[in-house]
């Protein structure tokens, strides 16, 4: 018995500290008390913090007129006031299809005539936010746009899950759901409209992925939804994992004004400093006629909008050219925007183009929060270096505890290397002017903020063909010193060594045993006391150019031969002829 408590401990543990590094810290609040209910089968699965069971509401339109009808709710409680302005998200479902109807918010009504869903007459529902008993705010499925506004939306997870997205601007406490059937239903029916989990979040995970999406529109008319021309199509693309996977934002071709528009949403309110990488694509053609002008981005937080700017004003010349030359080839750009203020939520609108003969679309691959863009050293800006060597690159974040992550393309490619915030980084051989791509990361979260360039200019070496020695053409006698001059038509510092790769250098007043090296200020090498038995011997020489710093690479050196010989006088010479003569 007490292996088994034991066993259960430690496999509690471990669950706790996956979800733990799952969710980076997040905290869920959940519903913990049921304060009304009626008609309901399994109440106590919508406060049991599990998403795979549920509650069920029933209501039924009775066996005849005015008799057996009922309806049925249910209201759950938080453990303590939730804050005013903070959004709580309820996992519901329905057995009529309502929700992916009411997903398009205001287009809700002309969705539903596409779907062949009523919205009106069947199934119905209303949700509620309380404070007490006194309610706060409250939609109903069945009136037009009452989820179509900022504080009260359906929303959609990446795995197709339906959520309301409450947001009161009053403190609250409770959340209830009526589930209704409507006058058009036949008699004998029964509908159930599920609830699940009701939340909020109170310390939002640092790795801050997009958790929903919803989209709107307006001017779009019921002919262009019918034939497919407009519309919002696979939105839930834009919140996957799939890096590849967007949705479609589709206005069809059409001589009025209308827009449409696809909201992202984070659990809980980013920091100021955040920023975001939107990921999106046009044709060409579009791009050609003006269209990156007719995209808004919205920034909201706690159900107010915060931003409302251009698309266009977050270019500079170089991402719109960027942009273009990505659309050429058929790929998604990734742009960044810093609002400057805390916000949960980021929408896209596109507005059409008038006069224009082309279908107008815009395909959505996703925001992402992310921190701050990195900047870079001022030491680091503008870098020369001489070929064949490393450079260190110095960059800082906001705040200053996170990591920098340095790539060799502006997106995808290679990561060179991970080092924290103010550390250097250390580049590859330079052999060509390059440009290096560091990004902000949160450490142990994929997402990065948009990539920031810092090019480095490489420098030519001087070579060995540019240096002439003069002074070891001819052998030298071992009585006389040897003269090295070296002459270039680079005005630079001379520097001797005794081997090609620069390892052991010659200095002035160096000697090794009974021989000496002198330099002068123009380079000259003195050498005495080199004898016979020391040559030939090679001499190695770089120069240094003041303009660039750089000097000879190892291996590529001028080389200077020296042989030095016996030199015997003239009576010597006499006397050892005489000697073998007798």
């Amino acid at each position: 018995m007490k292996k088994t408590t034991i066993s259960k401990l430690i496999f509690g543990m471990l669950l706790l500290i996956l979800f733990n590094q799952y969710v980076h810290s997040q905290t869920r609040n959940f519903t913990n008390s049921i304060t009304n209910e009626s008609n309901v089968d399994n109440a106590t699965n919508a406060i049991d913090t599990d998403f795979s069971t549920n509650a069920s509401i029933r209501a039924s339109s009775g066996l005849l007129i005015g008799i057996g009808a009922y309806s049925g709710n249910l209201e759950v409680q938080f453990p303590t006031t939730v804050p005013a302005n903070t959004t709580s998200y309820v996992k519901i479902a329905t057995d009529d299809n309502l929700l992916p109807a009411l997903l398009g918010g205001s287009l809700g009504g002309l969705l539903s005539d596409v779907l062949g869903v009523v919205l009106i007459g069947n199934q119905e529902f209303t949700v509620q936010a309380l404070n007490g008993t006194t309610p706060i705010l409250q939609g109903q499925s069945e009136i037009d746009n009452d989820f179509a506004g900022d504080r009260l939306r359906i929303v959609i997870n990446s795995q197709g899950e339906y959520f309301i997205a409450i947001t009161p601007a009053q403190a609250y406490n409770r959340v209830r759901l009526t589930n209704r059937l409507g006058s058009l239903i036949g008699l004998g029916n029964t509908k159930s409209l599920r609830m699940f989990e009701t939340y909020y979040v109170s310390n939002p995970s640092v790795c801050a992925d997009a958790a929903f999406t919803s989209f709107d529109g307006s001017g779009i008319t019921l002919d262009l939804l019918n034939l497919g021309q407009a519309g919002v199509v696979n939105p839930r693309n834009a919140i996957d994992d799939n890096p590849d996977n967007y949705s479609e934002l589709n206005l069809g071709i059409l001589g009025v004004l209308a827009s449409i528009q696809q909201s992202i949403y984070f659990e809980g309110s980013s920091n100021s400093t955040d920023s975001y990488s939107i990921k999106l694509q046009l044709s060409p053609s579009l791009i050609s006629v003006g269209a990156l002008d007719n995209i808004r981005i919205i920034a909201s937080n706690k159900g107010e909008v915060v931003q409302d700017v251009a698309f266009s004003s977050l270019l500079n010349v170089d991402l719109l050219s960027l942009i273009q030359l990505e659309a050429n080839k058929n790929l998604p750009s990734t742009i960044p925007f810093s609002p400057g203020v805390p916000i949960d939520r980021v929408t896209v609108r596109y507005t059409s183009l008038l006069n224009v003969e082309l279908a107008q679309s815009l395909n959505l691959y996703g925001v992402t929060r992310a921190p701050a863009l990195p900047t870079i050293d001022a030491a680091s800006l503008d870098k020369m270096v001489c070929t064949g060597s490393t450079t260190d690159l110095l960059a800082n974040t906001t705040p200053n505890n996170l990591e920098l992550r340095w790539y060799d393309a502006p997106s995808n490619g290679n990561l060179l290397g991970t080092v924290n915030s103010g550390e250097t980084f250390t580049t590859p051989a330079i052999t060509e002017d390059t440009t290096f791509y560091v990004a902000a990361a949160t450490p142990g979260c994929d997402t990065e903020s948009a990539r920031v360039a810092v090019a480095v200019s490489a420098i030519e070496r001087p070579t060995a063909a540019a240096i002439s020695i003069v002074g070891a053409e001819n052998d030298i006698c071992e009585s006389s010193n040897v003269i090295l001059v070296p002459a270039s038509s680079i005005d630079g510092t001379y520097s001797w060594y005794f081997d090609a790769n620069k390892t052991t250098q010659i200095t002035d007043g160096l000697t090794q045993g009974t021989v000496t090296y002198s330099i002068d200020n123009e380079g000259k090498l003195t050498i005495a006391g080199l004898t016979a038995t020391d040559t030939p011997i090679d001499y190695f020489v770089s120069i240094t150019d003041p303009d660039t710093g750089c000097s000879n690479a190892s291996g590529d050196l001028a080389t200077a031969t020296v042989n030095v010989i016996i030199h015997y006088s003239p009576s010597v010479r006499q006397f050892k002829y005489i000697s073998n003569y007798l």
